[in-house]
């Protein structure tokens, strides 16, 4: 994904004092505020008639690049308002709106990976405010392909979390029903999202064929149409990676390898899983006798 370069800690520091001594709190702004409260509520708010003063205008780069400086060390939430500060003086930086969406993503992650976190409050409060963002960063401007999947690849991920909480509420049939229909609508948009990103170049392309197999597999499990595609991504790949070794060196795999290992091994547990779920796809077609 292509970024803004990154700052040094020296250049950071310099430019955060600068902003202070020289420009009046941005976080006391009407924007700024609005922008904030919008993330809560889940709507995008109109900026017209409320554009800072453009005697802001030697600043306008300055907070986007110390928000980047935090999101690169991981200060996902200070990054955030400096990258708000950056939409209220400069509405039109759509690039805002996407490292919005990749920081909120970030801290969901973090999240998900905790042992003790609450996943019911992750999906219902933090997964939204990165897809509002995400979300009006694509309606907004072309995609690239690694914002789509990986936008693709977090909605994906969230349809999963959902049936972990969907585990735990096994004695609710209305909450489970509800938490279903949260799963497909989350799986169909993943698709979407994907398709909606520019073509990949090779060798990224077997990414959009691996994720389009797994969300086929999740709308439809008896449609072998994953099948296909994780089997072009295997040619994808082969194609790159023509021999794999029959043992593979973790510290230091041969290119790929470590990617076609994954696709062989999915395609067999899938193709075991339905033939367990759904022993009539596997049944042959008895042979005609001969006259």
């Amino acid at each position: 994904m292509e970024k803004a370069k990154h700052l040094s800690a020296d250049t950071f520091e310099l430019l955060t004092q600068t902003v202070g001594l020289f420009e009046e709190d941005i976080t006391k702004t009407e924007l700024f505020v609005m922008i904030k409260l919008s993330m809560e509520q889940g709507k995008i708010p109109s900026y017209k008639g409320l554009e800072e003063a453009t005697d802001r205008k030697n600043f306008k780069g300055i907070y986007y690049l110390c928000g980047d400086y935090l999101w690169k060390y991981g200060e996902f939430l200070q990054a955030i308002d400096w990258f708000v500060c950056d939409l209220a003086i400069n509405p039109d930086r759509i690039q805002s709106w996407l490292c919005l969406g990749l920081c909120w993503l970030s801290i969901a992650e973090d999240r998900f990976n905790h042992a003790k976190s609450d996943l019911k409050v992750v999906i219902e409060s933090i997964a939204p405010k990165a897809v509002l963002c995400f979300d009006h960063y694509m309606s907004s401007s072309s995609t690239s392909f690694d914002v789509a999947s990986e936008y693709s690849i977090f909605l994906f991920t969230i349809a999963s979390v959902y049936n972990q909480v969907a585990g735990a509420l096994a004695d609710n049939v209305a909450v489970i029903q509800e938490i279903d229909l949260k799963r497909l609508t989350l799986i169909t948009k993943a698709k979407e999202v994907l398709l909606k990103g520019v073509d990949p170049i090779k060798p990224s392309s077997w990414v959009k064929r691996f994720m389009l197999g797994k969300i086929s597999e999740k709308l439809n499990s008896k449609d072998l149409a994953w099948l296909d595609h994780y089997s072009q991504a295997l040619k994808d790949l082969e194609v790159y990676n023509h021999t794999v070794t029959k043992k593979i060196n973790t510290s230091s795999p041969v290119e790929y390898s470590m990617e076609c290992m994954e696709l062989v091994f999915r395609i067999s547990y899938s193709v075991y899983k339905r033939s367990t779920e759904y022993p009539e796809l596997t049944k042959t077609r008895p042979r005609r006798k001969r006259c």
